[in-house]
């Protein structure tokens, strides 16, 4: 059977936090039983590639705690063994908020949607998470550049 890609709402706007979608697939994941494989028909979550780490976040009520692609189909990875909260990492997920009024942080679900297909549910980045990894990933970018063009004009001083 041939899945459809996943659309990718993170390509149409890049700093949205919340989207809502249906589940095409729900399978228990292979090396957890305390997890489960989602694929939507739609997703903000980035999946880990080209050496970035995948955002995390919340799906159903559930912590996506890995995101993955195989050929334009995006997988969610959920945690099901999170309490009534979900859990971001080893602290408890929090609403923080700027003075501006964006969300940094992550709010707390009390309510959990069945993981099933035909579903539809509510997903939210956690912000914060996608923040750090794409400002680690331009400052890596951007000394590498530097890096390459120093020993260029080394190089060059040299002719």
């Amino acid at each position: 059977m041939s899945m459809t890609e996943t659309i990718k709402l993170y390509d149409r706007d890049a700093y949205a936090i919340e989207f809502e979608a249906d589940i095409i697939s729900c399978e228990p994941n292979k090396a957890d039983d305390k997890q489960f494989d989602i694929i939507l028909n739609q997703t903000l979550f980035f999946p880990e590639e080209g050496g970035q780490s995948p955002d995390m976040g919340i799906l159903g009520g559930y912590s996506v705690v890995d995101v993955q692609i195989k050929n334009g189909v995006i997988t969610h990875t959920v945690d099901i063994s999170a309490g009534d909260c979900c859990i971001m990492g080893k602290e408890e997920a929090q609403t923080e908020k700027k003075t501006d009024g964006q969300i940094t942080g992550m709010e707390c679900a009390s309510e959990k949607v069945e993981l099933a297909a035909g579903v539809h549910v509510h997903g939210k980045i956690d912000w914060q998470h996608r923040f750090t990894i794409c400002s680690s990933t331009v400052e890596s970018i951007f000394f590498r550049e530097l890096s390459t063009a120093g020993l260029v004009l080394r190089m060059w001083a040299f002719i």
